[in-house]
């Protein structure tokens, strides 16, 4: 099973552009990274991903679009790098002989992992699903978002290695839209310029200057400029490309936050939960506090039950993971 999945991701970077299609896949990881090192220590970032192959590592960080290539070969030296006086990440130190020049990348960090695996429903209004569907979009499911507003609530509980599951309620009844194992963590600002190309009203980080049009540029602390030359020196300024991606993709509300992502996503579709299995869910974590729906008169799940991220039962989990098992 995991040399299917290895495999799966392989062909999935191919695609991207990552990696050549001879490059065999080791693995892979979000990652930590330090903009500022002093010494040995360094301020953290969330947002990069190592990828290791056969003939090298791969390296990208926060919102960089860009891949940085170090072939095992061209390594100098690897490091210990501190968050105080913890050792807690490396410094690689490679030779760039395109440029003839030696690199040194940054407080590289593994993300932190919890081994204990959480499965988790998310909210996607109806509306919302309407879109997919007029748009023909399917899936696979790559990404899900979490936003400060309760359209789109917080995902901040959910972490790597975590599932994730979309529901939706249509006339009274509960449908499971998809099933999205995590395996990235981060920023939905550095997702979206990624993956999309622009920001689609994702949260502006600190210190970025958002491109809205060739007059207009924008920041996180709601100060407009008028042109480049305007923006405050220190600002970095992010302009807008058009990539091409799904429809779910793109956050359905603004000021999303975070977003986690994943290569093993199912297709999109409604999945009907049947009634008699509705009265039997239950979501909370540790199980002394877990908790039924809230259901009507007539047994049918009520609509404020289900609009904030909730962390599935063990036995909730197995009952969602059916639907998928029977898909295969």
């Amino acid at each position: 099973m995991q040399e299917q999945k290895l495999e799966q991701q392989r062909k999935n970077l191919v695609d991207r552009g990552v990696l050549s299609p001879d490059e065999e896949l080791f693995g892979s990881s979000s990652i930590n990274y330090a903009e500022k090192l002093v010494g040995k220590f360094a301020v953290w970032k969330q947002g990069g991903v190592v990828i290791f192959t056969d003939k090298q590592v791969i390296l990208s960080k926060g919102i960089s679009s860009e891949y940085i290539y170090i072939p095992y070969d061209c390594i100098k030296e690897v490091e210990k790098c501190n968050q105080g006086i913890f050792p807690m990440g490396l410094v690689i130190t490679y030779e760039d002989k395109e440029n003839k020049e030696i690199i040194f990348i940054k407080g590289i960090r593994r993300s932190k992992e919890d081994k204990n695996v959480a499965y988790y429903i998310v909210y996607w209004p109806q509306d919302r699903v309407e879109e997919l569907k007029k748009a023909g979009d399917t899936g696979p499911i790559k990404v899900v978002y979490g936003s400060i507003h309760s359209r789109m609530p917080t995902i901040a509980s959910i972490k790597e290695g975590d599932v994730v599951f979309p529901i939706t309620l249509t006339k009274k009844k509960l449908y499971v839209m998809a099933r999205l194992p995590v395996t990235h963590r981060e920023r939905a600002f550095d997702y979206c310029i990624r993956e999309l190309g622009a920001d689609y009203s994702s949260l502006i980080p600190e210190g970025i200057a958002m491109e809205v049009s060739e007059t207009f540029y924008y920041t996180w602390d709601c100060k407009s400029y008028d042109c480049a030359e305007a923006v405050p020196e220190g600002i970095q300024i992010v302009h807008k490309t058009d990539k091409p991606h799904q429809l779910h993709q793109e956050p359905f509300n603004c000021c999303s936050k975070w977003a986690v992502w994943g290569e093993e996503g199912s297709s999109i579709t409604p999945r009907l939960l049947p009634d008699e299995v509705i009265p039997l869910l239950r979501f909370g974590y540790p199980k002394s506090k877990e908790k039924a729906l809230r259901l009507d008169e007539k047994g049918n799940p009520l609509f404020m039950s289900l609009t904030c991220t909730r962390r599935m039962s063990e036995e909730t989990t197995k009952i969602f993971d059916k639907l998928f098992n029977e898909e295969n």
